[in-house]
């Protein structure tokens, strides 16, 4: 049998090879970190051409999304990306991995398929965009045009259509106006919106991008001193913005936005909602099926707490467990993630401790895909 790129172990005496077949070697390397793939690429031109291959970037991809890393943003300077691998392992992502140096602290959008966006001001004006890819180091400095460098002011959102194979940057610029980019043909559009609904952005928390769309907390008017609270979608493919009703929660329309953190349950819209002492989080799931226009059923999967302290939030799922965050009263300026596992409905604390203001949390799949090309 001739040599191929599946026929790796060679006996002590090269006299012969033993074969392993081609859909098992390629399950293999799937579930690689990219850092072994990388280093594997670099031994073999074939290895090379595998790897840069869609179907395999999306067969790594999909076995990243089953063990998901947890990003945690420190937003004040100096800005500070860490990734959390397992409940024991915390790595910072060093500023010399960092290739947006030439730019101003950036401020994360959004996280997709391993994919970060950030954005970029000086001067209380809008810089520059940026896609990075900490995996491979791919990274992409987008210009925005300038009617919008001064207007932005909230509401953005990074996100995948699987429709179009294309990830699309959003950005509520100016009353009912909205700006949208393209990375496949790297241009921007405007559009306009009628009786746009306002996006909450307590904290800077950004848009979560979900099976091709991106949800955010909102309200719409509806007089001039009243609001009904709700989610606001954005269908990335069709370019439309629609609401959705939020669950039917006690006082959950009437209490502060700030309450509500979206998040993803095995690929479901989430809502945590604390309630106003903080003492427990409800966990609602949207059931994607039951869907008829802008209704939709929500379940109440489970309840985690009562806490014991009044400073805890909910910041994520991650591997379905609630992300739970404290200062610690003895540091300062400290924030300590716990998780809790809803059948113990106990909180864990996580060895880690981040300085440097409340953190913003991604969940993070590591992949192979590419920006620049």
């Amino acid at each position: 049998m001739g040599c191929g790129i599946f026929e790796v172990l060679s006996m002590p005496d090269e006299s012969c090879s033993i074969y392993i077949p081609e859909d098992i070697m390629v399950d293999i390397f799937s579930r690689l970190p990219v850092k072994s793939l990388i280093r594997f690429q670099s031994l073999s031109k074939d290895y090379a051409k595998l790897f840069k291959t869609t179907t395999f970037i999306s067969e790594h991809l999909h076995c990243s999304h089953n063990n998901p890393s947890l990003l945690c943003i420190t937003p004040r300077k100096p800005w500070k990306p860490y990734f959390i691998r397992s409940h024991e392992t915390k790595e910072e992502i060093k500023k010399a991995d960092r290739p947006m140096s030439s730019l101003s602290t950036g401020s994360v959008i959004g996280c997709c398929n391993g994919l970060i966006c950030m954005y970029h001001s000086r001067n209380w004006s809008l810089e520059a965009l940026s896609i990075w890819n900490p995996a491979t180091k791919e990274f992409r400095r987008i210009e925005v045009p300038s009617f919008i460098s001064w207007w932005a002011c909230g509401g953005e959102g990074f996100g995948f259509s699987a429709i179009l194979n294309d990830y699309k940057i959003v950005m509520h610029y100016r009353n009912e106006e909205q700006a949208v980019y393209s990375l496949s043909t790297d241009t921007w559009r405007g559009t306009r919106v009628e009786n746009f609904l306002s996006i909450y952005n307590f904290g800077g928390n950004p848009a979560l991008s979900a099976n091709g769309a991106l949800f955010w907390a909102g309200f719409e008017k509806v007089t001039s001193y009243k609001r009904c609270h709700c989610l606001i979608s954005f269908d990335i493919d069709k370019e439309v913005f629609s609401k959705i009703k939020l669950p039917p929660g006690p006082d959950i329309d009437s209490e502060d936005l700030s309450l509500i953190q979206l998040a993803l349950y095995k690929n479901s819209i989430a809502v945590l909602h604390e309630t106003t002492n903080h003492e427990r989080v409800d966990v609602w799931v949207r059931d994607e099926k039951s869907a008829i226009g802008e209704c939709f059923t929500w379940v109440k999967l489970f309840t985690v707490g009562p806490f014991s302290s009044v400073l805890y939030a909910a910041l994520a799922i991650w591997r379905e467990e609630i992300v739970i965050y404290n200062w610690e009263e003895d540091s300062e300026d400290g924030v300590v993630l716990y998780h809790c596992s809803p059948s113990s409905n106990k909180l864990k604390k996580l060895p880690f401790q981040f300085f440097g203001g409340i953190l913003h949390c991604f969940i993070y799949a590591e992949s192979l895909v590419q920006i620049n090309s």
